[in-house]
Formats: C-alpha cells, sequence, structure tokens
C-alpha cells in the first residue's frame, strides 16, 4: 500500500471529529511528492523552488536558492513598497535569494539559464535572457565561503577577487540586493536581484 498523500504540516494526517473523513495537512513539499497545483513553491528546508510538472504529476526542482533568505514570500513590508512602486506583478510570486553561488554555475533565473537574448525577447543591453529574469553582466555574487566576490560573465558566475567578507545587503522591496567585497565598503560592488517564479495558489 502507497500513500495517497504525504502530511508534513503541523497537524500531520487528522480528523476534525472522531467520525469525520480523515485530512492532510499538506505543509512543505519536496522534489519527488505527488502534486496537482500549477505555479511553484518553496521546498521544505526553504532552500529550493520547486513546481509541479505537468508531465509527471510530481515536483521537479526549479532553482537553488543559495543566498541566506533562501526561497521566500515577499515581506507585508516589501509587498507594499512593490505596490507603491507599481511592481503589481511580483507580489504574487515566489522569490528565489541568488546572491551566494559559485564559480562555473549559470547567473540568472530559471528554467533557461544563460540562454542568450533572442529576437522578440527585448533585453535591456548587456544582459543574458534567462527564462523568468535577466542576468546583467555587471551583477555580483558572494561565495558560498565568504571569500570571495564573484561577477556575471555571459550567463555564467566568475570570479572577481578575494574578500576578507563578502556581505549581502538588501533594499526594502526585497527584490534587488547590493554586495560588499568589505564590510567597510558597502554598496560600492554593485549587486543583483532575485529570481521570481509565480506562486502555487492557496
Amino acid at each position: 500500500m502507497f500513500p495517497t498523500q504525504i502530511c508534513r504540516g503541523d497537524r500531520g494526517c487528522y480528523r476534525d471529529t472522531p467520525d469525520s473523513e480523515p485530512l492532510c495537512d499538506v505543509g512543505p513539499a519536496e522534489v519527488g511528492d505527488a502534486c496537482e497545483a500549477k505555479g511553484a513553491r518553496c521546498d521544505a528546508d526553504g532552500k529550493s523552488v520547486i513546481a509541479c510538472s505537468a508531465t509527471s504529476r510530481h515536483y521537479v526542482l526549479q532553482k537553488y536558492c543559495k543566498g541566506p533568505k533562501g526561497c521566500f514570500q515577499f515581506s507585508a513590508l516589501a509587498s507594499a513598497e512593490l505596490e507603491r512602486k507599481k511592481d503589481h506583478c511580483l507580489i504574487d510570486h515566489l522569490a528565489c535569494d541568488v546572491s551566494v553561488g559559485d564559480v562555473g554555475e549559470p547567473c540568472g533565473g530559471a528554467p533557461v539559464w544563460g540562454r542568450p537574448c533572442m529576437e522578440g525577447d527585448h533585453c535591456p543591453k548587456g544582459t543574458t535572457r534567462t527564462g523568468d529574469s535577466y542576468s546583467y553582466d555587471d551583477w555580483k555574487f558572494c561565495s558560498t565561503d565568504g571569500k570571495q566576490e564573484l561577477g556575471c560573465k555571459n550567463g555564467t558566475i566568475v570570479a572577481l577577487r578575494s574578500c576578507s567578507t563578502c556581505t549581502v545587503t538588501w533594499e526594502d522591496q526585497e527584490v534587488h540586493y547590493h554586495v560588499a567585497c568589505k564590510p567597510e565598503d558597502p554598496w560600492s560592488q554593485g549587486g543583483g536581484a532575485v529570481s521570481v517564479y509565480p506562486r502555487e495558489p492557496g
């Protein structure tokens, strides 16, 4: 016998009354779980974006989110700031913190990492189209060990220089981040933006 649902939520598999049908507090999902809904969600550990495959009807990995914020929903404060700036399209999306990475990895969003700009993409000059976001060649990242400042070249993360401590700070709307190679040198080294994904309903 195989389970029809995995109930990882706080209530697990439960009944409202002793005689009622069993209910499932689904909670966070993981890659490989059965699914029905369209859109993306954060995985159980909050470090990846996963989405329901239309063909397999199971969750598949969309993007690792190596930055400290991981996979997240915009806060009420950030949503209000996005509303004020008329960025309505992002409010119902999940965000993936891509401020941290490793040399050789794609430096844009997903699912088509690093695809060159094609006719009709309307890519800004100096960018690489990446499915749901743009990666600029001057974007910056911190290495996972915090010892290097990294950059983006032709859609791929490259090493720029060694750091005493590479740090990341965020703007209020939680869309753009700034990278500093030295704590005493904030805001001076550029940054980048989160990857965004249409959020699963519910």
